[in-house]
């Protein structure tokens, strides 16, 4: 959803970003349909809008672009979206929902963004990235709007096992911390801003890495991935799921289980 309720954006895969306008009644019909004997009704909805995948490289096949999530900004003028390359490269596009152009797009080996996500303060964005071992990726929004993102553009470190996959992040309320679930089942909360965290290897396309760690990670799931994590509103704990069908909940300040 857009913050004002107006618009929803969907990530449709290989047909990109595809726009509901909320507020015109006409692009909303009901349908009957027979359904093992009994009527159901069933609610569909035609695009107002569709973003287009940029084609920055004349001699790329844009149309095999994969989006797989998407996010609004607080402030509802930008959209990330994050998905599959043409080239089978894991790809990360900021757009400017006004003029519904593509502001900047960025291209990186990995297989593919599992999910995105905006501070709430609209100062900071992520991505979660399927496979390496540089999952978590941080973007300075505004580096993006004035075209200086090669200076703004960190990554996180989460896990040396190449392949791990980074399932979703949350940053807290006040965005200076950002947790992040992993398939191996752990849970890392880091800090957004503060000391540098340098770690083995170097990475030609990153500027810099931060992320130190608030507490150490938590096996939160043991076994089996962890899906998704997200901080309380009032920024003090953490929930979790995982592929075991267990919802846990978290100290943000220690780690600490509750119950």
């Amino acid at each position: 959803w857009s913050p004002d309720g107006g618009w929803v954006a969907v990530a449709a895969r290989a047909s990109g970003v595809v726009l509901f306008n909320m507020n015109q009644p006409s692009y909303l019909a009901c349908n009957r349909q027979e359904e093992e004997s009994h009527e159901s009704q069933r609610a569909t909805m035609e695009p107002s809008e569709r973003l287009a995948m940029p084609d920055l490289d004349a001699d790329a096949e844009v149309q095999g672009s994969v989006v797989e999530c998407c996010a609004y900004s607080p402030d509802g003028k930008l959209l990330i979206t994050g998905g599959k390359g043409p080239s089978e490269l894991s790809e990360v596009l900021f757009w400017e929902l006004a003029s519904g152009m593509c502001i900047d797009r960025f291209d990186f080996q990995g297989n593919g963004v599992c999910s995105v996500a905006f501070s709430p303060d609209g100062t900071w964005a992520s991505s979660c990235h399927a496979g390496g071992e540089l999952s978590l990726r941080l973007w300075d929004v505004l580096g993006v709007s004035n075209g200086r993102q090669s200076q703004d553009h960190w990554c996180i470190y989460l896990d040396p096992q190449v392949g791990t996959i980074c399932s979703s992040s949350s940053f807290s309320p006040c965005a200076t911390r950002i947790a992040a679930t992993l398939s191996t089942g752990f849970l890392h909360v880091r800090r957004v801003v503060g000391d540098l965290e340098i770690t083995s290897g170097q990475y030609e396309d990153v500027s810099r890495i931060r992320g130190t760690h608030v507490f150490p990670p938590v096996h939160a799931h043991p076994g089996v991935a962890a899906n998704a994590c997200a901080y309380s509103p009032d920024g003090k704990w953490i929930v979790t799921t995982g592929a075991d069908n267990l919802l846990r909940l978290w100290c943000s300040r220690n780690g600490e289980a509750l119950g």
